[in-house]
């Protein structure tokens, strides 16, 4: 298998409409500029409407060739049938997102970028926070090292938890607030030995937790109001069993478990390597060596980045060492 992916969803098509204004005529501080805005919908086949959206876009590049781009969507409420993994689409909170990049001169040895990104939600407080810098260094001509550390904290208020049939009989889906944060770091290393040999070394450690709290059923998921729609589950009502790792939940108040779903806590963290030795040993002929590292920890605890790092290095590594060899034959 050469290649494989994964379609998130479908019976979905957009149509939108855009307009961009550009001035490239240079002036003191400014080289160019544009901006553009657009209105996105989207609707299932079934003419459910998914997506009513607009969008503004700016990029400013300026006389020391120093970019910075900015893009703010504002989505409105809306329905959204793939939430509950199956289930009745799910009235999703609007929204106000906004991404901002700033990157320097492209034609220097070296390049930093910073981008950050603010989603805010009309409902719970629900919000996620990215920061994620870039440097790029080329030491030589034949040497280039990027690294790219990234952080985020997301705070989802009606994330999606779980289904459970009922006592009753009927289905119920489950969500709750997720507290997440997630740390990791991308580096690359490409290094030409020679014109005929390469050398690239890709590096990821990545390190998630996330917690939850707040557990709502979903009772009417087409519901304006907030509370309607899913309504939050009493603490009264929650039982916990740390020998199961499973809830228990009551939900119409006879003392009695209805529907129980497993503990969603998590914790990820995980190190994934790839070092390539790329050899032309005649002209179109080429031999790979391939060794790639992984290590993996999920054990459940809470996050901590500094404790994780440590506990995700002390993991058992996974090792693979690959050949490959393409030859040309000619005719």
């Amino acid at each position: 298998m050469n290649d494989a992916g994964f379609v998130s969803y479908t019976d979905i098509w957009y149509n939108s409409v855009q307009a961009r204004y550009r001035v490239t005529q240079p002036t003191r501080p400014v080289r160019d500029w544009w901006v553009d805005g657009s209105v996105v919908m989207a609707q299932t086949f079934g003419g459910q409407l998914v997506r009513p959206s607009v969008n503004l876009q700016t990029r400013t590049q300026f006389r020391n060739f120093w970019t910075i781009s900015t893009t703010t969507d504002r989505w409105n409420s809306h329905l959204w049938p793939w939430e509950l993994r199956g289930g009745p689409a799910l009235r999703r909170s609007g929204y106000t997102n906004v991404n901002v990049t700033l990157s320097s001169d492209s034609r220097r040895s070296w390049l930093v970028g910073a981008h950050s990104r603010v989603q805010v939600s009309d409902e719970l407080g629900g919000s996620v926070v990215v920061v994620d810098p870039s440097m790029t260094f080329r030491p030589t001509s034949r040497t280039t090292v990027t690294l790219t550390p990234s952080w985020t904290k997301n705070s989802a208020p009606a994330q999606y938890v779980a289904s459970s049939i009922s006592t009753t009989g009927t289905r119920e889906y489950v969500v709750g607030q997720l507290d997440q944060t997630t740390v990791a770091m991308t580096g690359r290393l490409s290094l030409a030995l020679n014109p005929l040999m390469t050398l690239d070394v890709y590096a990821q450690p990545f390190l998630s937790g996330g917690s939850y709290t707040a557990f709502r059923r979903v009772a009417d998921p087409h519901g304006q109001a907030t509370d309607a729609r899913y309504p939050l589950v009493p603490g009264a009502a929650l039982t916990y069993s740390a020998a199961t790792e499973r809830y228990a939940a009551d939900l119409n108040g006879d003392q009695a478990a209805d529907i129980s779903f497993a503990n969603p806590d998590f914790s990820v963290r995980s190190l994934r390597t790839n070092t390539v030795l790329r050899w032309e040993f005649r002209p179109g002929s080429t031999v790979y060596l391939v060794w790639a590292q992984t290590r993996d920890d999920e054990a459940l605890r809470s996050f901590d980045a500094i404790d994780d790092a440590a506990f995700l290095f002390r993991a058992p590594a996974k090792n693979v060492v690959m050949i490959k060899i393409a030859y040309w034959i000619d005719r």
